[in-house]
């Protein structure tokens, strides 16, 4: 057990102790009672650092999440004292996203009865959840600002950070019944009932879960380690993404709340990345193009052309540094993946859901060790083609300085056919 000196260092340890043993058996009502007064007394912090305990030990996730949900079904009561009452856009916005889901969630209940009791057959009930599950799409967006907003700022503010790749494999969980589903009630046969009751079954219980984890743990511990002007500032990275469920007046109200009030800019920039002189301090190739242009092997770029040119791309950039850090993206108008000023520095490891980091540190480390140079992938991604390619980086000598990742949509591409030879009328 750990040594710990006062009560609210043993919260955690002990609830650490009950998710041990939620993990191999039920919590008997003596165990229930011998840990009544942590269980009384438990904050949002003590399970996040309970959590990130149990995942340091190296237990698998799959045998985590069940226990976690056990435990925090035990501390509901204590949890659920208050309501989360952001005084931001930012946390405001993904509350009232939680909203729109819990009531679209709970819209398409009595059709999934009705077409149980009806035995699936083409009805009204039949097109009622295929309709809410296309309407339910935008839940991805409120995801995505978790794992490209949130979760780098947790890692940033909070030692104990690592609760959140549960929750990630928590919205997988959800985009994969959602797909589920929507394959069972898109086609033209009658679907199985058996598995669609399953897999709605599934898609209600993780849904659920993450919004209360959201509201009772995530957003009030993250909230109490951002400054106001911190707040404010994610909100305006989390327009750069969109929101999820939301009308047009209640976006304005938003935007009329992060208008009143005088925030920075989101959390501080990264300084600028060092990179050894040139010889004489300025190659020739820059002569002529002022004192900031920035010398390449075959000419020179001022810093407004090279992030311009860059933008203009229609392929996305991501550039994960020597130690394996976020250290740039090429932040175009048309993105393939999202992608927010926060998970700069931020280490790959914490930027893909735990089933696919394994693969991905693999391949780094194939680019690291000299034994590849590069891979690529194509997938069907929100019904488009896209290509993924990886490329090891390397300087003259032939040192690892990173990877590049480029992602692309060639839906286009992939449907040309014949030939283009001159340039459209305007």
């Amino acid at each position: 057990m750990f040594e710990l000196k006062d009560e609210a260092a043993r919260r955690p340890a002990e609830l650490a102790e009950l998710l041990r043993h939620l993990v191999q058996a039920p919590l008997s009502a003596a165990d229930i009672e011998s840990a009544r007064p942590s269980i009384d007394a438990a904050t949002a912090e003590d399970v996040a650092i309970a959590v990130d305990l149990l995942i340091g030990e190296g237990l698998p996730l799959s045998l985590l999440d069940p226990a976690v949900s056990k435990l925090i079904n035990l501390l509901g009561s204590t949890l659920g004292r208050g309501n989360f009452v952001p005084d931001d856009p930012f946390f405001a916005s993904l509350v009232a996203e939680n909203a729109g889901l819990r009531s679209l969630l709970d819209s398409m209940r009595p059709a999934l009865a009705t077409l149980n009791k009806e035995g699936g057959g083409e009805t009204e009930a039949l097109r009622a959840i295929a309709e809410g599950i296309a309407r339910l799409a935008p839940i991805g967006l409120h995801y995505e600002k978790k794992e490209n907003i949130l979760f780098p700022v947790f890692e940033r503010k909070h030692p104990r950070w690592r609760c959140v790749t549960l929750m990630w494999s928590m919205h997988d969980r959800v985009r994969e019944e959602m797909a589920t589903i929507a394959g069972l009630t898109g086609g033209e046969l009658k679907p199985d009932l058996q598995s669609l009751n399953a897999s709605f079954g599934r898609l209600f219980f993780a849904a659920f879960a993450i919004l209360f984890r959201e509201e009772r743990i995530l957003f009030p511990l993250v909230a109490s380690l951002l400054s106001r002007s911190e707040r404010f500032g994610l909100y305006a990275e989390s327009k750069a993404l969109g929101f999820a469920f939301l009308d047009d007046a209640e976006l304005t109200i938003l935007d009329a709340e992060a208008a009143a009030e005088n925030f920075t800019q989101g959390l501080p920039a990264m300084p600028p990345r060092q990179s050894a002189a040139a010889p004489g301090g300025r190659a020739a190739g820059a002569a002529g193009r002022g004192d900031k242009a920035i010398a390449l092997d075959a000419g020179s770029l001022q810093p407004t052309e090279l992030e311009a040119l860059l933008k203009a791309l229609v392929v996305d950039l991501t550039f994960i540094d020597a130690r394996d850090r976020v250290a740039w993206f090429s932040n175009g108008p048309e993105r393939v993946f999202p992608r927010s000023p926060s998970v700069i520095g931020r280490d790959v490891r914490n930027c893909h859901p735990a089933a696919s980091v394994d693969r991905v540190l693999d391949l780094i480390e194939s680019f690291r060790s000299g034994r590849r140079d590069s891979e690529e992938f194509w997938i069907e991604h929100r019904g488009r083609f896209v290509h993924i390619r990886y490329t090891a980086i390397r300087d003259a000598e032939g040192a690892y300085l990173g990877t590049l990742e480029s992602s692309q949509d060639i839906t286009a591409l992939r449907a040309l056919e014949g030939e283009k030879r001159l340039a459209t009328p305007d």
